[in-house]
């Protein structure tokens, strides 16, 4: 257990200098000199209102920049943000804060917006502020919202309109494939990936578009193998053996096979879920001795009467445990990631268990098949090395909780 707290110590101490990756792009001041260098990345969920850029990525410190001072800053094959100043609808659309029909709001705001289509007759921009809006501009043209509304009506109704497929229709035209976009348009949701293929349509796909945020959809999946031990330890409550209530506990090995799915398609996103296979065992062997109370005995001073039994007890187990956890990234640089996951995952046990009591006889356990497991990982990834300690805890019994420590070393395949 205190490898785990010194891990966890280590990551702390290295999370508060680095909490973001620093990623070569470069940034257009107001004047038009533009600057290449690297930025702190952070995959924002939410449009930045300033970003670090540095000249060297080994500076120590690195200059702020806001709306006021750039125009335009790119990620190289993540991320492009221009600034826009605009009109936007503060209208809520989550239920129940959305309004009555007749209470629009509208805000006027300089901000960056993030570019999901470039193209010759339209872009298309994303906006994560106080919900998600997105924009549409042709080349030189203004910033229009598309529009995404939900009215709240009388009886505690709601009623939402798609006004944003209105718009749509507008942009079509003479376009030759007009058909294909309406069915395209009835369809769409008010999302990323609906509106990014309809906008990547009207632009005639690559013939009028030169970016788009699709082509860089979502990070490959990360493959791992790896070795690993730690320690087991397994409870005997009351039921079993009535005074051995201290856990036992058994050194393990295991060998791990996992896969890395992100959850988002912004390139180092926070978040990813984690699907693996470990094989590992353990064995338990103790000789216990046991008090039991028979009688009383003396004539004159009555004395409690001690009989003494010792119990054996021999299990050995071997356990496949897939599981399922999701993992958050905390530290996200250049050449190293930290994350923190919670999981839950089943264990498929071959068992022999054999305990043997001198004062009772033998006593028949028969543990089950297979039973679930919970727990947390703390991670740290290298370009092609994974260090990992988790804990885990189940019960293959009500009265034999299992918990186990183990530290992996996991090494890229893919």
């Amino acid at each position: 257990m205190k490898i785990l707290f010194v891990f966890i110590g280590c990551l702390a101490v290295y999370s508060a200098a680095a909490q973001t990756r620093i990623s070569q792009g470069l940034v257009v001041l107001n004047n038009g000199d533009t600057l290449k260098g690297w930025i702190d990345y952070k995959g924002w969920a939410k449009n930045p209102d300033e970003i670090v850029f540095r000249k060297d990525s080994l500076s120590p410190d690195g200059s702020k920049f806001g709306v006021k001072d750039i125009s335009y800053f790119e990620i190289f094959d993540k991320d492009i943000y221009v600034r826009a100043s605009l009109t936007l609808d503060m209208r809520p659309v989550e239920i129940p804060e959305v309004w009555p029909e007749e209470a629009d709001s509208t805000l006027y705001d300089t901000l960056f917006l993030r570019v999901l289509v470039k193209g010759t007759p339209l872009n298309l921009y994303e906006l994560v502020h106080d919900k998600t809006h997105y924009f549409v501009r042709k080349p030189d043209g203004d910033f229009t919202e598309l529009e995404f509304k939900v009215y709240s009506l009388e009886g505690g109704s709601y009623r939402t309109a798609f006004n944003y497929r209105r718009q749509l229709y507008d942009l079509i035209g003479t376009h030759q494939k007009s058909a294909e976009i309406r069915t395209l348009i009835d369809k769409a949701t008010y999302s990323e990936d609906d509106l990014v293929r309809i906008v990547y349509e009207l632009n005639n796909k690559d013939e009028g578009t030169s970016y788009t945020v699709g082509s860089q959809s979502m990070p490959p999946l990360q493959w791992y193998i790896g070795l690993g031990s730690g320690f087991n330890s397994m409870g005997f409550k009351a039921a079993y053996l009535p005074q051995t209530r201290k856990p036992e506990g058994s050194a393990i090995y295991s060998f791990v096979t996992a896969v890395d799915i992100p959850l988002s398609k912004r390139k180092f996103s926070a978040a990813a879920l984690r699907a693996e296979i470990q094989l590992w065992g353990g064995s338990y062997q103790n000789v216990t001795a046991q008090y039991v109370r028979v009688g009383l005995g003396g004539n004159v001073f009555p004395t409690p009467q001690i009989d003494t039994f010792f119990t054996f007890y021999n299990l050995k187990q071997f356990n496949v445990t897939p599981s399922l956890t999701y993992i958050h990234h905390f530290v996200q640089k250049e050449t190293v990631r930290a994350y923190f996951g919670i999981g839950a995952g089943i264990n498929i046990g071959s068992t022999k268990t054999e305990i043997e009591s001198l004062y009772k006889g033998t006593i028949p356990i028969y543990p089950e098949k297979s039973w679930p497991t919970a727990g947390v990982q703390l991670g740290m990834k290298t370009e092609g090395i994974h260090l990992r300690a988790a804990l885990n805890r189940g019960a293959f019994l009500e009265k034999m909780p299992v918990s186990t420590f183990s530290f992996h070393v996991l090494f890229k395949i893919r």
